[in-house]
C-alpha cells in the first residue's frame, strides 16, 4: 500500500549517523560512459551502412549498420539509467539507505529529485526549473522504450483509416538530444548540490 506523504517527518531530514570509513560505488559514471560508448558506436553504424550490393554479410560493421536503432534506443536508455543513478547516489549518501528506500525510492525519477531537494537542503524545484525539465524531458525518452507498447491503429468498415498510428518518432534525433540533456543534468545537478549540500557533492561531481 502506497505511503501517504504524511509518514515523512518535516524537512529537513537528518543525516545518517555513519563510522569513521564508508565507501560508496559511483554507478552513474560506467553508466555515463556506456551511453557515450554507445553514441559513438551508433555513428559507426551509420557510416558502415552499405553503398554497393552484394554486401559482405560477414562484415560485423555491415551487420551492425543494420541494426543502427538498436543503438539509438540504447543510447536514450541508458542516458536514462545515467541520471536515475546519480539521484540514487545522492540519495543515499545525503539520507542513508533506510530513509532513502522507504521515502525516496518508489517515487518517480522527477518526483524523487523534487522531494529529495526539499527534505535534504530544504529547496522546492518547479517543473520550471532546468533540472526538472531536463530530468523529464530524458525520462520521457527512456520509459517508452523501456516499457514499449504496440500502437492501434483504427479502420471504417470500408477500410479507411478513421485513427492512425502516431508519427514514428525520429530516434537518431532522441539519442542526440538524450546525450546532451544527460551531460546537461548531470553537471548542473552537481553545480546545485556543491552549493547547497556541499557535504554529498564528492559522490555526484561528474568527472
Amino acid at each position: 500500500m502506497k505511503k501517504p506523504r504524511s509518514d515523512i517527518p518535516p524537512p529537513p531530514l537528518p543525516r545518517p549517523s555513519r563510522g569513521a570509513v564508508v565507501g560508496y560505488a559511483i554507478p552513474f559514471q560506467q553508466l555515463r560512459r556506456s551511453a557515450h560508448h554507445l553514441w559513438r558506436m551508433l555513428g559507426v553504424a551509420r557510416k558502415s551502412i552499405p553503398t554497393n550490393w552484394p554486401v559482405d554479410d560477414s562484415d560485423p560493421l555491415v551487420e551492425a549498420s543494420f541494426f543502427w536503432e538498436t543503438y539509438a534506443l540504447a543510447v536514450q536508455v541508458f542516458a536514462g539509467m545515467t541520471v536515475e543513478a546519480v539521484l540514487n547516489t545522492y540519495g543515499l549518501v545525503r539520507f542513508g539507505e533506510e530513509q532513502f528506500r522507504r521515502f525516496f525510492r518508489p517515487k518517480g525519477p522527477v518526483q524523487r529529485l523534487k522531494m529529495m531537494m526539499e527534505y535534504g537542503p530544504g529547496i522546492r524545484l518547479t517543473n520550471d526549473d532546468d533540472l526538472v525539465r531536463t530530468l523529464s524531458s530524458l525520462i520521457n525518452k527512456r520509459n517508452p522504450i523501456v516499457h514499449m507498447q504496440s500502437d492501434e491503429e483504427i479502420f471504417d468498415t470500408a477500410g479507411r483509416i478513421v485513427r492512425a498510428v502516431p508519427t514514428p518518432v525520429d530516434e537518431l534525433a532522441g539519442a542526440e538530444a538524450a546525450v546532451a540533456e544527460m551531460e546537461d543534468f548531470l553537471n548542473r545537478f552537481a553545480a546545485f548540490v556543491g552549493e547547497h549540500d556541499l557535504e554529498s557533492w564528492t559522490y555526484v561531481a561528474p568527472l
